[in-house]
C-alpha cells in the first residue's frame, strides 16, 4: 500500500479544527448565513472523498507547508470574522481540489459506475422531474414558488447537492444500497401526491437535508488508527477536543444567563486564544516541536478541567490556565 499517511494525518486534524471552528461560527451567527451553510456542504463534500479507499490507491504529492497554512488560517479566524472564515475555507477548498482531489479523482473515475449506485441516480432524477412538476401545478394554481425569494435560496441548494452527490455516485466515491433507492423513491411518491403548499415547503428542505446527509463524511472519513498518529498529531487531536469542550461551556454559561460580551476577562482570553494556538498548531504540523505523551494528557486534562467548571469564575480560571499551557509549549521566537 502507497504511504499517505502524513497527508492523511494533515486532513484528519484539518477536519477537527474546521469542526471546531465551524461551531464556534455557526454560535455567533444573529441569522442564518446561506455562504456559511453553502462553504459547509462543500467542505462535508470534500471529505467525503476523502472516504473512498481508491482514492489513496497511490501516492499522492503534496505541499505540506501550503496544506499546513491553509488549515491553521482556518484555525486563526475568530467566531465574529464570517467573511474570513468564508475566505479562508474556500482558499483552503481550492488548495485540496488542486493538490489532492483533481488527479486522484481521475484516477478513481476511470472505474464504471456501479450498478446500485446508476439506480440512485435514476431515483434522483425521477424525483427531480416529480419535484418540477409540483412546482408546474402550484405555479399553474397562482403560487409560483420559483418567483418566490425565500424559495430560491433553497432551490439553489438543491441543485448544488444533487450534482455533488451525483457525481460522487458516478465515481463509485461513495457505494448506494438498495435501502437508499428505496427512500429516494420514497420521497418521489410523497411530493408527488402533495397538493399543499405549505407542505411541500415544510418538506422540500428536510429533502435538501436527506441529500446532504448522503454526501458527508463518514464518521472516520480518513482511515488512520489512533496508534499510526505520531505525538504531534496526537496532540492536534486533543487540542480540537479541547476546543469543543471550551465552546460546551460557553454556551452552558451563556444560556444560564452569562453576558461574555460584558465580560473583559473572557473577551481577553478569547481574543488571545486563537494567536497562542495558532502558534502551537504551526510548531506541530512542522514538526519544530515535539509533544510528549506527558504534554498530550496535560491539554486532555485541560479539556476535561474546563468541562467539569462549576461556576463562571471556575471556567474563566481553567481557560487561563490552558492559555498558559499552549504559550509554555510553543517555542520563544527570536
Amino acid at each position: 500500500m502507497p504511504n499517505n499517511d502524513t497527508l492523511k494525518a494533515l486532513l484528519h486534524n484539518a477536519r477537527l479544527i474546521y469542526q471546531v471552528k465551524t461551531v464556534h461560527i455557526l454560535s455567533d451567527l444573529s441569522s442564518p448565513n446561506p455562504a456559511v451553510n453553502t462553504v459547509n456542504d462543500q467542505m462535508n463534500t470534500f471529505f467525503g472523498h476523502l472516504s473512498n479507499p481508491k482514492l489513496w490507491s497511490e501516492p499522492i504529492t503534496f505541499d505540506r507547508g501550503k496544506i499546513s497554512q491553509e488549515i491553521l488560517n482556518i484555525s486563526s479566524v475568530k467566531s465574529d470574522q464570517v467573511d474570513l472564515y468564508l475566505k479562508n475555507t474556500r482558499s483552503f477548498l481550492e488548495t485540496m481540489e488542486d493538490q489532492v482531489l483533481k488527479a486522484a479523482l481521475q484516477r478513481v473515475a476511470t472505474t464504471p459506475t456501479q450498478p446500485m449506485n446508476l439506480r440512485t441516480i435514476d431515483a434522483l432524477n425521477q424525483t427531480t422531474r416529480t419535484l418540477e412538476g409540483r412546482l408546474d401545478h402550484f405555479a399553474n394554481a397562482g403560487n409560483d414558488l420559483r418567483r418566490d425569494p425565500t424559495f430560491s435560496p433553497l432551490a439553489s441548494r438543491q441543485a448544488s447537492l444533487l450534482s455533488t452527490y451525483t457525481e460522487l455516485l458516478t465515481n463509485n466515491a461513495i457505494e448506494s444500497t438498495q435501502s437508499k433507492v428505496n427512500t429516494v423513491n420514497q420521497w418521489k411518491t410523497m411530493f408527488g401526491n402533495m397538493t399543499d403548499t405549505a407542505l411541500f415547503l415544510r418538506l422540500y428542505p428536510k429533502y435538501n437535508d436527506f441529500l446532504a446527509k448522503q454526501t458527508e463524511a463518514s464518521d472516520q472519513p480518513v482511515v488512520l488508527t489512533k496508534g499510526a498518529l505520531t505525538n504531534n498529531q496526537q496532540a492536534l487531536d486533543a487540542l480540537a477536543v479541547t476546543m469543543v469542550k471550551l465552546d460546551r461551556e460557553v454556551s452552558k454559561y451563556a444560556d444560564a444567563g452569562v453576558d461574555w460580551a460584558q465580560d473583559t476577562r473572557y473577551q481577553g482570553l478569547k481574543d488571545a486564544c486563537p494567536t497562542i494556538l495558532s502558534a502551537y498548531r504551526l510548531a506541530l504540523f512542522n514538526d519544530t516541536v515535539e509533544a510528549t505523551t506527558t504534554v498530550i494528557e496535560e491539554i486532555q486534562k485541560a479539556g476535561n478541567q474546563i468541562a467539569a467548571s462549576t461556576s463562571k469564575d471556575d471556567f474563566l480560571d481553567q481557560y487561563s490556565a490552558f492559555n498558559d499551557l499552549m504559550k509554555n509549549q510553543t517555542p520563544a521566537t527570536t
